[in-house]
């Protein structure tokens, strides 16, 4: 499992609006959508909260976005490689093989 600092991608359904996620910081670009609200109990947030990157890892085939605790955010975005690719990325911050 590799460790990675940042990481940017097209999000699906913004018209291919870039996101942006860098451990430490406020996850830019993803956005919401009422479609993908599955869950009765997850909710937008009201107060505009937007969650921290947690961390950001690849298994080799996904990329991991872990987000800290916000109201009306998923706690883990899944990221494949087509959405990376085209979109650079930063550097790694290290390999835990």
């Amino acid at each position: 499992m590799k460790k990675l600092k940042a990481l940017s991608w097209k999000g699906r359904g913004t018209g291919g609006a870039r996101c942006t996620a860098e451990v430490g910081q406020p996850i830019r670009g993803y956005r919401i959508h009422s479609k993908a609200n599955f869950n009765p109990h997850f909710t937008s947030s009201t107060d505009g909260t937007i969650p921290t990157v947690s961390w950001i890892s690849f298994d080799g085939d996904i990329y991991w976005v872990e987000l800290s605790k916000a109201p009306g955010w998923p706690r883990t975005i899944r990221v494949t490689q087509n959405d990376v690719d085209g979109v650079r990325f930063t550097s790694k911050a290290d390999d835990d093989d």
